[in-house]
């Protein structure tokens, strides 16, 4: 049983991605300069390998995550950050007006 066990953790272990590079930069939203640190990673080896990266930007007290190939993407979120609305979301008609409710409440 502890075998198996840690075994298994083992092959958890090794499943991480690990950063092969890192760099610091700047981005402006709205006039506002705001800190960055882009990380790219390396996951699995082989035929199953894998890269990606992503940007943290440092809003006040908080630390978002966006995507560096889309810079609206982290114009968008820092936006919804300053706002005090970091919260994820899909926008269209329907999330727009989701508390308008014609009833009245």
């Amino acid at each position: 049983m502890r075998l198996i066990f840690i075994s298994g953790v083992a092959g958890l272990l090794c499943a991480c991605a690990t950063v092969t590079s890192q760099s610091a930069g700047t981005i402006t939203v709205d006039g506002k300069t705001y800190q960055t640190i882009t990380r790219e990673f390396q996951a699995g080896k082989g035929a199953v390998a894998r890269s990606y990266a992503t940007t943290t930007v440092a809003v006040g007290a908080q630390r978002i995550n966006c995507v560096p190939d889309a810079p609206e993407n982290c114009e968008k979120t820092i936006r919804r950050t300053e706002l005090g609305d970091g919260r994820p979301s899909v926008d269209g008609p329907v999330n727009a007006n989701i508390f308008n409710l014609p009833f009245g409440l």
